[in-house]
């Protein structure tokens, strides 16, 4: 009984809506609900004739195309702009306006830091051009980097860890050795070189604005240098040398060639993470504490 109804049912949707007209009614561009309420029956019926006529229907593309918009700072395109730039220039000028720029000793990388910033260029992006690490540019930048940083080295003076470290400092140099000991460079002077250049250019993995090898570094300075501290003559391809940098990478120094130098091994151990000007200053204090008067030559 209950299927004999449900075949009248649709005998008659059959009789109302044949399959011509229900095909002319979607190529209009109406649909299932709009076709429904202009026959004055349910949409779900419309649904069983499309199954009864077994009708191919395009779907129907709810998605709109959104108008994009070029950012002024970055150029790329983005759906929303706030006055002309997208949220990620905003919130670097946001952070921009935020930077405490202080005033220390002159110092030429956190000057060139400090105009890249003004430029609105992020710590990345700073970091690659200069080829010093982000840590640096964010502690010249940020307020808050440089407050944590000295905390953190008030925590590590409150700890006197200075006494465990000079007690191992002792210790080594009761262990040390008499004499030169081995030399950590092969007796070729070639190799010795290549293996010299190698571990400059790889110094904490800084990088290079471009690429050399040794062949460039003895077209630069040629084979007979002088020692950059010093001023003794070395022969590459006789004499023991290290290579140093003239600005250390702990202190902004990239790994170029214009940031290179030789010198003997004993100044450069000396030297340590100094730079040129500190060191012959530290040089100067040790002479006036043995009663040599140091005077520069005009």
């Amino acid at each position: 009984m209950f299927n004999l109804i449900i075949k009248k049912m649709r005998e008659n949707l059959h009789q109302l809506l044949p399959k011509e007209l229900l095909q002319e009614e979607f190529d209009k561009g109406l649909w299932h609900k709009e076709i429904a309420e202009k026959y004055n029956i349910s949409w779900r019926q419309i649904y069983y004739l499309v199954q009864d006529y077994n009708l191919k229907l395009p779907r129907k593309n709810q998605k709109k195309v959104k108008q994009k918009y070029k950012c002024s700072k970055c150029g790329k395109e983005f759906t929303i702009l706030h006055d002309g730039i997208c949220n990620n220039c905003k919130a670097l000028l946001d952070k921009l306006k935020t930077d405490d720029f202080y005033e220390t000793s002159s110092n030429p990388l956190k000057d060139q830091i400090f105009e890249l910033r003004k430029q609105g260029l992020g710590y990345k992006k700073i970091a690659q051009i200069l080829g010093c690490a982000s840590s640096t540019v964010s502690y010249h930048c940020n307020k808050e980097t440089r407050e944590r940083v000295r905390k953190k080295v008030e925590n590590f003076r409150e700890t006197e860890f200075w006494k465990y470290s000079l007690i191992k400092r002792l210790d080594d140099f009761k262990r040390r050795k008499i004499g030169k000991g081995k030399s950590p460079y092969s007796k070729d002077w070639c190799k010795k070189l290549r293996t010299a250049v190698s571990r400059f250019k790889l110094r904490n993995m800084a990088e290079c604005k471009y690429y050399y090898n040794y062949k460039d570094v003895l077209e630069y300075f040629g084979h007979i240098v002088k020692c950059g501290l010093t001023g003794r003559k070395i022969d590459l391809t006789k004499d023991d040398y290290h290579i140093d940098h003239i600005i250390p990478v702990s202190r902004g120094g990239t790994n170029n060639l214009d940031n290179m130098q030789f010198t003997i091994p004993e100044a450069n151990c000396a030297k340590g993470d100094m730079l040129n000007e500190e060191f012959v200053a530290l040089c100067k204090e040790v002479c006036e504490n043995f009663g040599y008067e140091v005077k520069k030559k005009e």
